[in-house]
């Protein structure tokens, strides 16, 4: 029964039967090891618990056949999804569509999680969802059932560690994951999410080193380990008043047992607490407005200064404490929303609500006067309220913000001059960037000659590798016709491309990412090539300065330089084409190894499958806005050296790199033209062809691999010491 089937997922029974699934130690051939190795109850309770689990795949795989898709098996004869129409393969269930409920979408995902990804020696195995530990609140529906879960990372031994409150909602959904941890680093460290720093930041923001704080609820431990490790002299604890949560935190996440009190966090507020962070995700209702209620009451007669409350996505919660505070607390405070973003048009709210003083200021010139602020490795870099709502960028520390009226501020035009761009500064002379190491071997060119195998690395000129006659022919009116467009033959050869992989290879493994390819000439000559292409759709035009490569990984698929998996327009309708419909821009995409869908390829949702082809939004976009699974494209396989490109408004993504792909990573450039007179983007000045025909020294190009590693950060963040390298380049006059 259907109906059933999802009320079942609804009550949080997914995670139970997982577990006792899960217990029973295995052969290499899957089956369950008899006694003694495994208790004879324990094997009865796991063969019901997987006949249960069978039970529900049966249902969820009767929703993917009514959705046109089909359940096959990949090259390693792990579970794929096929889609009937186009015969799309993907690794992870398709969406049923927006309206579908959460228990549906679930139930997809069970369909990869009864199969474990590897069998020990010892008889354990390792799954793709790991139920370590669960507890059963009683609460009605679930709503309290608290859990360990171990997400195996892709392609690795590691794992992601969270701690998770109510039913399980699917692989994908985070509302009742209070935190994550990856096992394989170090506690404290950092912290990963825009809810955490924030909450670590205000905590700091608000704190005196001679007044205690107290986090109500101490989640995973993630902030409360990240305070303990950067601001040892403070008296931080965490107040939890389930004690299965507190004993979970200090077996499964090493939380010692002094940083916690089993008890109610109103019990902990002392006269004067600097500042209280309370995470109440995942609880039911009533619970959640009760402790606030005496938590509002406590604050009223002890006044810590500011009050942090995280709520997740509840929003009839945010509601319900805002009258609370107005109830107990009166004109004495205010309420502030926090959102993610320094755009008030386009923050992201996550639930969290500041209750302080009407005067308090969360401004980055406050956080730049905390003495305790300057201890951490983030600041605080954009802060904008309006009507009562705060939008609130971070960045890393050592980051340097843009003056008032500098070059952010400047109006871009196209270099006059013929010198290897001029708006990111050619003059070798200079003295060297803050942090720059004492040995610098990377920046000579001998250092990139070697990594190279060979390939030059000089102050010449760039030249075009050449583009076979008769090549464009068509291309323009497929790209009209589509919105995008494939080559019928390579630009230029594989044997040709070949010392470009080796070279990424090589550069990769001394720690450096993809773009960096861009020190060699070869990566600009064929970049020259393409230009020669791209001047046949668009006429004159230049170059746009986020141009990058990649390389993907499928053991370290975070790492920079992977793909970008969320469909996304890279521009509006009216950014990317005049008035008269001709394409303003055209993103370029250049494979340099053959390309399938197990190496990592691009999707495309063509022209006359895009329903909002014209609609002025850019970004990622979601199910609602893309195209039925039936309208979109892969463009895969095709050869090394397979010019593509689309319109800057096209809907497209790319795949990541499968196991059964990861011989030959898919390695790719990427890059945007804009017509010569189409005036470019503010703040970002283009590239004229001459720059390319012009000496460009290595330090140059070190620093446009900097500023390509900087448009991207959004995506991924420029390792530690990738930054520190880059900050050693010299800068010009």
């Amino acid at each position: 029964d259907p109906h059933r089937a999802e009320e079942l997922v609804g009550v949080g029974a997914i995670l139970p039967l997982l577990l006792r699934h899960q217990k029973v130690k295995r052969a290499k051939d899957l089956t369950a090891l008899p006694p003694p190795a495994n208790d004879e109850e324990d094997l009865d309770v796991a063969e019901l618990s997987l006949m249960a689990l069978g039970e529900l795949v049966v249902v969820a795989t009767a929703h993917l056949h009514k959705a046109g898709w089909e359940l096959n098996s990949d090259e390693k004869n792990e579970v794929a999804f096929v889609n009937a129409d186009n015969n799309v393969m993907q690794s992870v269930p398709p969406s049923l569509g927006d309206n579908v409920a959460w228990e549906r979408e679930a139930l997809l995902d069970l369909i990869l999680l009864l199969t474990p990804k590897e069998v020990r020696d010892d008889g354990s195995a390792r799954w793709p969802l790991h139920v370590r530990h669960f507890v059963r609140s009683g609460q009605r529906g679930g709503r309290g059932d608290l859990a360990v879960l171990d997400v195996a990372l892709l392609g690795q031994q590691g794992a992601l560690r969270q701690l998770h409150i109510g039913p399980w909602r699917g692989m994908e959904e985070m509302d009742p994951v209070i935190d994550e941890v990856a096992l394989h680093e170090t506690r404290g460290e950092n912290v990963e999410s825009w809810l955490h720093t924030t909450v670590a930041g205000l905590v700091t923001l608000f704190a005196d080193a001679n007044r205690p704080v107290v986090l109500a609820g101490a989640g995973g431990g993630s902030v409360l380990c990240f305070l303990r490790k950067y601001l040892p002299d403070m008296d931080v604890v965490a107040a939890e008043p389930c004690p299965q949560a507190a004993s979970a935190l200090v077996e499964y996440f090493g939380i010692p047992t002094t940083f916690l009190r089993v008890m109610d966090p109103v019990d902990l507020v002392k006269d004067g607490a600097g500042a209280v962070a309370v995470d109440l995700r995942g609880e039911s209702g009533a619970t959640v407005l009760t402790g606030v209620e005496a938590l509002l009451r406590s604050i009223r007669d002890r006044k810590p200064q500011v009050v942090v409350f995280c709520l997740g996505s509840a929003e009839k919660q945010a509601v319900a404490v805002k009258n609370m505070v107005d109830k107990e607390l009166g004109a004495s405070v205010v309420v502030r929303e926090l959102r993610q973003g320094g755009d008030s048009d386009t923050g992201i709210a996550n639930g969290v609500l500041v209750v302080g003083p009407p005067g308090e200021a969360l401004v980055p010139a406050r956080w730049q006067a905390s003495q305790l602020a300057g201890k951490l490795p983030f600041k605080l870099s954009t802060s904008k309220e309006v009507d009562s709502v705060i939008h609130l960028e971070w960045s890393e520390s050592d980051g340097v913000a843009p003056a008032e009226g500098g070059p952010a501020a400047q109006r871009a035009e196209v270099p006059e001059a013929d010198d290897m761009w001029a708006c990111f500064g050619s003059d070798d002379e200079g003295t060297p960037g803050p942090e720059a190491p004492v040995d610098t071997p990377w920046l000579k060119p001998e250092y990139w000659a070697e990594l190279g195998g060979g390939l030059a690395v000089t102050d010449n000129p760039s030249t075009s590798m050449g583009v076979p006659d008769g090549f464009a022919e068509g291309l323009k009116k497929t790209l009209e016709e589509s919105g995008y467009v494939v080559s019928d033959n390579p630009v230029l050869e594989k044997q040709q491309l070949r010392p470009l992989i080796d070279a990424m290879q090589r550069i990769q493994a001394a720690g450096w990412p993809p773009v960096a390819i861009f020190c060699f000439d070869m990566a600009w000559n064929v970049l020259m090539s393409l230009w020669d292409v791209a001047e046949t759709i668009l006429g004159p035009c230049s170059l746009e300065p986020s141009f990058t490569a990649f390389r993907l990984n499928y053991v370290k698929p975070k790492d920079v330089g992977n793909n970008f998996g969320l469909p996304h327009r890279d521009y509006a309708f009216s950014e990317a084409l005049d008035e008269e419909r001709n394409p303003k821009v055209l993103s370029v995409w250049f494979p340099l190894n053959d390309i399938t869908t197990s190496n990592g390829c691009m999707y495309i949702v063509p022209r006359e499958n895009d329903p909002y082809w014209e609609v002025e939004e850019k970004g990622i976009i979601g199910d609602a806005h893309l195209a039925p699974n039936a309208g979109i494209r892969a463009l895969a396989p095709y050869p090394a050296g397979t010019f593509m490109a689309w319109y800057g408004n096209t809907v497209h993504w790319g795949s990541g790199c499968l196991k059964e792909g990861a011989k030959d990573p898919r390695a790719s450039f990427a890059l945007v033209f804009r017509r010569a007179d189409v005036a470019p983007d503010e703040g970002t000045p283009v590239i004229p062809r001459s720059a390319l025909t012009s000496p460009a020294s290595l330090h140059t190009r070190l620093r446009q691999v900097e500023k390509s590693l900087d448009y991207f950060a959004h995506w991924y963040p420029m390792p530690a010491d990738v930054k520190a390298k880059l900050a050693a380049v010299p800068k010009p006059e």
